[in-house]
C-alpha cells in the first residue's frame, strides 16, 4: 500500500473541509472590513499635520561598485514616520549594519552604468503641541561614542591656530562650561549671512566672519569639541510649505548627560522647535555616494491633507492593540518582513508538495532568504558554500571510527575560524559591509549542516547535493518575496490576509493529485535512487537473532 492509499485510509488524515478553507477566506474579508469600520474615517487629529517628504537623487553610476546611502527621517515623540515607499529601478537596496547610528539608512548599490536616479518618499505625521521646545532627555555616552564626537577632521581643523585664538577668546580658564557654550553661540551669531556655498572650511569661516548656515554649524562644532564638548551637527528640513525646500542644518552640544540643541541662524539655544526634522547625525550629507558622482539631489516638503495609512484615535483604547501600524518605523519595517515570511514558505510548500522537489526543510529556504535581505547574497551564498563544503568533506576528513555529534562539533570549529578569517580577508580587501554579515547566515545554517551531514550518511553524496541545490534555487525564489516591501506594508496595515494564507496551506495540504516531478518532460529533475551501501557480514549477535 503506498504513502496516499495510506493516507485515505486513516481517518485522522481526512481531507479539510472545503467550507472551512472558504469560511478562513471569509473571515479574513469580515475582518478586513470590520478593521476599516471600527478603527473610524481618516482623519487627523485637531492641530496635527501630515507631510509628504521625497528625495530625489540621481547620480553617474557604475554597475557593483556605486553605492548610495540616503539617511531617512528620525522620529521624535512629536514625528511619526507612518509610510516609507522606494523607488529605485537599477539598484538593489541593501540594510545598513556597521554603525548603530547609521543602522537605519538606506543603503542601494547599481545594477547599470550610467545616469540613474532614486527615489524616496516618506510621509510624516507631526502631532500638535501647545508647549514649549523641550530639552533631550538624558542620555549616556560610551567611551567610543565620547571619543568619535570629539574628534578632529580635514574640515574642522581644531588644532589650526586660528580655531584655537578663537576658542581662547571665547573661553577665558575661570569661565564655566555652560557659559563656554553660550559665549560660542552669541559669536557666530555676529557673522554675516552668506548664501554662496564655498568649500568647507572652519578656519577660513573664522577668518572671513561670513557663513552659510552649515558654515556656522561647523565651527560651533569645531569650537565647541576643541573645548572639550561631544558635539555634532545635525542635518535635515523644517516642516513648514516653502515654494523651494533646502536641508537645515543646526548643531547639538552634550553636556550634564543632556543634547543640547542650537540653531545658530534662527537663534534657538538648548532646544529647537518640535517641527525640525533630523535626517542625519553627526554628518551634513543626507545623500552620500560612493565610487560615483552625485549629480542632483531634489527636497520636496508637501502638506498631505488625507492618507489612507492613517487614523488617529481620539482616545487610547484596547483596540488599538491591532492598529500595527501605530508602532514605531523601524518596528513597522521588521514586522513587515516577518509578515512576509509565510508566503516564503507557501513558494517553498508549492515546490514541494506540488511540484515534488525536494530541499532541506520548509523554513530553510524562507530563512536563507531573510539572511540575504539583511545582509547580501554575495556573502550569504559565501557562508552557505563554505559550511556545506566543510559538511561535505567531513566524511573523508576525519575516522570513521568519529561519531556523526563529535564529527559535526569538529566541522563548526572549523567553519568559526575559517569565516573569521574570511571575515578579515574580506575587511582587507574593503568587501564587507556589515558587522552582521557573517553571524545571521551562521545561526540559520546551524540546522542545514546537521540536515546535510545526516542525508550523506543515509542517501548517500549524490542526494544529499541534489537536495542541496534545490535548496538555493527555492532560496532565490523566495528572495523577491521577502524584498517586497511595500507587500510586506500591505500586510502590516491589513494582517488579516493571511487567513487566506491558512487556506492556501490547507488546500494545499488536500491535494492528493500526481506531483509535477513525474511528468515526462521533466522527469529528469526528479531526486536519483538512493545509492545503494555495500552488504557487510552480520555480526554474531545478528546470526543467531530469530
Amino acid at each position: 500500500m503506498n504513502t496516499r492509499q495510506q493516507t485515505a485510509s486513516n481517518p485522522d488524515t481526512r481531507p479539510v473541509s472545503l467550507g472551512f478553507i472558504f469560511g478562513l477566506c471569509l473571515f479574513a474579508l469580515i475582518a478586513i472590513l470590520s478593521r476599516l469600520w471600527l478603527m473610524g474615517p481618516t482623519e487627523l487629529a485637531g492641530g496635527d499635520r501630515l507631510w509628504q517628504l521625497s528625495i530625489d537623487a540621481s547620480l553617474k553610476a557604475e554597475a557593483q561598485t556605486t553605492s548610495v546611502q540616503i539617511h531617512p527621517p528620525l522620529e521624535t515623540s512629536k514625528l511619526k514616520i507612518i509610510q516609507r515607499s522606494l523607488h529605485h529601478p537599477g539598484f538593489r537596496i541593501r540594510n545598513w549594519k556597521e554603525d548603530a547610528l547609521e543602522r537605519r539608512s538606506i543603503l542601494a548599490f547599481a545594477n547599470r552604468h550610467g545616469i540613474q536616479s532614486l527615489k524616496v518618499e516618506f510621509f510624516i505625521h507631526q502631532l500638535a503641541s501647545q508647549s514649549q521646545p523641550q530639552k533631550s532627555k538624558r542620555s549616556l555616552l560610551t567611551n567610543s561614542q565620547r571619543e568619535q564626537l570629539l574628534q578632529d577632521s580635514e574640515i574642522l581643523q581644531m588644532s589650526n591656530p586660528i580655531v584655537q585664538q578663537t576658542l581662547r577668546s571665547l573661553a577665558p580658564a575661570p569661565a564655566e562650561r555652560p557659559q563656554v557654550i553660550e559665549n560660542i553661540f552669541s559669536y557666530l551669531q555676529l557673522f554675516t549671512a552668506s548664501y554662496q556655498k564655498d568649500e568647507l572650511n572652519v578656519p577660513t569661516t573664522l577668518s572671513n566672519r561670513r557663513a552659510t548656515t552649515l558654515d556656522r554649524a561647523l565651527a560651533m562644532v569645531a569650537l565647541c569639541r576643541a573645548a572639550g564638548f561631544p558635539s555634532r551637527v545635525i542635518s535635515g528640513l523644517i516642516l513648514k510649505e516653502e515654494i523651494e525646500t533646502e536641508p537645515h542644518y543646526w548643531v547639538e552640544v552634550y553636556l550634564d548627560e543632556q543634547w543640547l540643541a542650537y540653531d545658530i541662524a534662527a537663534g534657538y539655544r538648548e532646544a529647537v522647535p518640535e517641527n525640525y526634522l533630523s535626517l542625519r547625525r553627526d554628518g551634513f550629507d543626507i545623500v552620500q555616494v560612493l565610487n560615483g558622482e552625485l549629480m542632483k539631489v531634489n527636497y520636496d516638503l508637501e502638506r498631505e491633507y488625507d492618507h489612507p495609512y492613517l487614523s488617529q484615535f481620539k482616545s487610547k483604547n484596547f483596540l488599538s492593540i491591532f492598529n500595527l501600524q501605530r508602532l514605531p518605523l523601524d518596528t513597522r519595517n521588521e514586522l513587515a518582513i516577518l509578515m512576509l515570511l509565510p508566503l516564503g514558505v507557501l513558494i517553498t510548500a508549492l515546490c514541494r508538495h506540488l511540484a515534488g522537489l525536494r530541499s532541506y526543510g520548509v523554513f530553510t529556504p524562507t530563512l536563507l532568504a531573510l539572511a540575504m535581505v539583511y545582509t547580501d547574497i554575495l556573502s550569504t551564498l559565501l557562508v552557505f558554500f563554505i559550511v556545506s563544503g566543510l559538511a561535505v568533506a567531513g566524511r573523508s576528513l576525519f575516522p570513521a571510527s568519529i561519531t556523526r555529534i563529535p564529527r559535526l562539533a569538529i566541522i563548526f570549529t572549523l567553519v568559526a575560524l575559517l569565516l573569521s578569517f574570511t571575515s578579515s580577508l574580506m575587511d582587507y580587501y574593503d568587501l564587507r559591509q556589515g558587522q552582521g554579515i557573517i553571524l545571521l547566515p551562521i545561526i540559520i545554517l546551524t540546522s542545514l549542516v546537521d540536515r546535510l551531514y545526516r542525508t550523506i550518511e543515509d542517501k548517500g553524496i549524490t542526494i544529499a547535493m541534489h537536495r542541496l541545490a534545490w535548496t538555493v534555487i527555492i532560496t532565490l525564489l523566495c528572495l523577491p518575496v521577502v524584498q517586497f516591501e511595500t507587500l510586506g506594508q500591505l500586510l502590516l496595515s491589513y494582517p488579516e490576509i493571511h487567513f487566506v494564507s491558512l487556506a492556501l496551506f490547507l488546500l494545499l495540504a488536500d491535494y492528493k493529485g500526481k506531483q509535477l516531478i513525474h511528468l515526462p518532460l521533466i522527469k529528469f529533475l526528479a531526486e536519483p535512487e538512493r545509492e545503494k551501501k555495500p552488504k557487510t557480514k552480520p555480526t554474531e549477535g545478528e546470526q543467531h537473532a530469530p
